[in-house]
């Protein structure tokens, strides 16, 4: 192709093309550009792990925060019991002066005044319990009106869940718990507002806290009454 007296070099025709070398070479670009696809394969999965890594830290450190949140509550909710039990022994003592002062050649059974408290104290409670309930059953009604078919039965799970955050005392278990919470919460807020949500768990948690208190109670007098 160039002239014998031509003083470029050519280097391309010192290789002989026959067609088992252009096969060859076809075949090692092939080669390269499947080891290329590989490579980005690879780096999108490794990007995509580091992206998963990443998230996963991220809702590590959330539940770390809301694990030592909750470990603080406890602290304060056995302050606030010691604090209670604290007041209980006060009022008893109390209770003694004035039954000195009142009668004192008279000797009056605190076991009995306890239990008395405690029959009133139900009386009193246990009407509000059942108005309360019924109040937490409307609402729970005139929500599930809200919402479709397909999300009536997370409004069940919601509360039910919150009633065992409460029943629950190991700090990694609520924490558990609260992400479900969250995460039924995520699921109903297309259909309901943040502040009626909160309503139902805030009105479940005083239902709670209520019956709680009569069950005690009812411990309290039935405990009296065997003796």
């Amino acid at each position: 192709i160039w002239p014998q007296n031509s003083k470029i070099p050519n280097t391309k025709l010192q290789i002989p093309f026959c067609q088992s070398n252009w096969k060859l070479e076809l075949g090692r670009i092939k080669e390269i550009q499947i080891l290329k696809e590989k490579v980005n394969k690879n780096e999108q999965q490794l990007n995509e792990l580091a992206k998963k890594i990443h998230s996963l830290e991220e809702k590590d450190k959330k539940n770390q925060q809301k694990i030592h949140s909750l470990e603080e509550k406890a602290k304060k909710n056995e302050q606030k019991i010691h604090s209670l039990e604290e007041k209980a022994n006060k009022n008893e003592q109390q209770l003694k002066e004035i039954a000195n002062m009142i009668s004192p050649n008279i000797t009056i059974d605190l076991d009995k005044l306890k239990q008395e408290i405690a029959r009133l104290t139900l009386n009193e409670l246990v009407p509000q319990a059942q108005k309360k309930k019924s109040e937490l059953e409307q609402q729970i009604n005139d929500a599930k009106n809200k919402v479709e078919g397909s999300f009536k039965n997370i409004i069940g799970l919601l509360l039910e869940t919150q009633k065992k955050i409460l029943g629950e005392n190991d700090p990694p278990v609520q924490a558990q718990l609260t992400g479900q919470v969250n995460a039924y919460l995520s699921v109903l807020e297309g259909n309901l507002s943040k502040q009626e949500l909160q309503a139902l768990l805030d009105e479940k948690t005083k239902l709670i806290q209520l019956e709680k208190q009569i069950d005690e109670l009812r411990r309290t007098t039935n405990q009296k009454s065997a003796k």
